[in-house]
């Protein structure tokens, strides 16, 4: 029989029903992550507790522009989500660098909030 009761995120007893999500992204954001790595011919020896610290991350946010361009293409390819932030840089007329480095810091603030 099916329970009727609601889960609020803020109260401390409901933590673990909102777990299993954080959980699921954080493992979505691994295999994403090391599948840009291996694409980029980079080996990966990131686990699920720091992702953060991801050889495609580091390479955002270097002076590298052919690599930048195509870390960025690759991360928008699987993070679609991004390209709210990156339509937003275009109208401020943002160079490619730029919008790596917007790019690194908006996915390494989100994998450093997974973490805790």
């Amino acid at each position: 029989m099916a329970s009727n009761q609601l889960y609020n995120p803020s109260k401390i007893k409901d933590k673990f029903h909102f777990g299993i999500y954080l959980n699921l992204a954080q493992h979505n954001a691994f295999v994403i992550l090391n599948d840009i790595n291996e694409k980029l011919g980079a080996k990966s020896n990131v686990s699920e507790e720091n992702l953060y610290q991801s050889k495609c991350l580091e390479i955002l946010k270097e002076n590298k522009p052919e690599e930048q361009i195509r870390v960025l293409n690759l991360i928008t390819e699987y993070f679609p989500f991004t390209r709210l932030f990156l339509r937003d840089a275009e109208m401020d007329s943002t160079n490619e660098i730029d919008k790596a480095k917007l790019i690194y810091w908006l996915i390494y603030s989100l994998l450093k909030r997974l973490d805790e």
